[in-house]
């Protein structure tokens, strides 16, 4: 069974003629694995020109479609093994993250609900309902969040994507000291999970450890130089430490690396207000705005646009 992002190092040899379409699927799924996309595709391509009925070949080629970034394509692909088979869990499991990348929750959750009523493999389940967690999380709804991120880990308590999944949702549900306490457990579970400093580095930040919001935000940009999101969140930090060159100094780096991060660009817009410079902090909230920031957050943006920008 392959799901998006999952790789092994194969080899494919020469394709010669007579062969049935299974024995195409089979060699695309071969170059698939080794990043030969262009390949892979061709392959599908031949392998359902010969046989328009597989369900998994569409699934299949819907992956490739991922990775190559032609999204639209993807979602037909799915969308056609869907029809061919209403119980592909494969189908139903990438067509729900397709959605969920695109912003989609609703559609993300109903493709989970229909791949959990068929899945059969416990660890695919338990992924499900992370993942169902985490449209949830997107369309808001945090106590539905909350709840799936628990079933995985009465599955699994070392899952450490369902730990820092609930550290954020249970800050969403005004319960920091139990998210902190998620949070310190995955990082004990895997010291060198970037993902969940950065949660723990924001739960401080609330309760006003700016000292420990600083340093767990240092860590991780010192375990990834490349980060953009925390250089954004050190620039966060030093705003409400009231440093606005060092907060200035990392939010811009954060944006040149992340261009369309559209809590970078409310950060920015912050320290914008501060400093009294309205057209530039107006300029940022609408940028903001424009990047979905009311879709992902809430109103934020726009309640500090009433305020700021009449």
């Amino acid at each position: 069974m392959r799901y998006i992002l999952t790789f092994a190092a194969l080899f494919v040899g020469f394709i010669g003629f007579g062969q049935n379409s299974d024995e195409f699927a089979a060699k695309a799924k071969i170059e698939f694995e080794n990043d030969n996309l262009k390949e892979s595709l061709e392959l599908y391509g031949k392998a359902i020109s010969i046989d328009t009925s597989k369900s998994d070949y569409y699934c299949e080629r819907g992956q490739v479609y991922v990775q190559l970034n032609k999204f639209q394509e993807a979602l037909l692909d799915f969308s056609k093994s869907i029809v061919l088979d209403n119980k592909n869990v494969d189908a139903f499991h990438n067509r729900a993250i397709l959605y969920y990348s695109s912003q989609y929750p609703n559609y993300a959750i109903l493709d989970n609900n229909e791949a959990l009523k068929y899945v059969k493999n416990d660890t695919l389940k338990y992924i499900l309902f992370n993942n169902r967690g985490n449209a949830k999380a997107m369309k808001r709804d945090f106590q539905g969040a909350y709840e799936d991120y628990l079933k995985v880990l009465e599955f699994d308590s070392t899952d450490i994507g369902a730990l820092t999944n609930m550290g954020a949702i249970l800050d969403d549900l005004g319960k920091d000291q139990e998210a902190i306490m998620y949070l310190e457990r995955a990082i004990r579970v895997q010291p060198d999970f970037i993902g969940a400093y950065g949660n723990l580095a924001f739960r401080y930040i609330k309760l006003g450890d700016f000292e420990k919001a600083l340093s767990l935000n240092s860590k991780v940009i010192s375990m990834d130089p490349e980060s953009a999101l925390a250089f954004n969140n050190r620039g966060f930090v030093y705003y409400k430490m009231g440093d606005y060159k060092k907060a200035l100094i990392d939010i811009n780096k954060s944006l040149k690396m992340y261009p369309s991060n559209s809590y970078a660009f409310k950060n920015r817009a912050l320290i914008y207000i501060d400093q009294k410079k309205k057209k530039a902090s107006c300029n940022d909230m609408a940028k903001a705005i424009e990047l979905g920031f009311t879709k992902m957050y809430g109103t934020e943006v726009e309640d500090l646009q009433k305020e700021h920008c009449k």
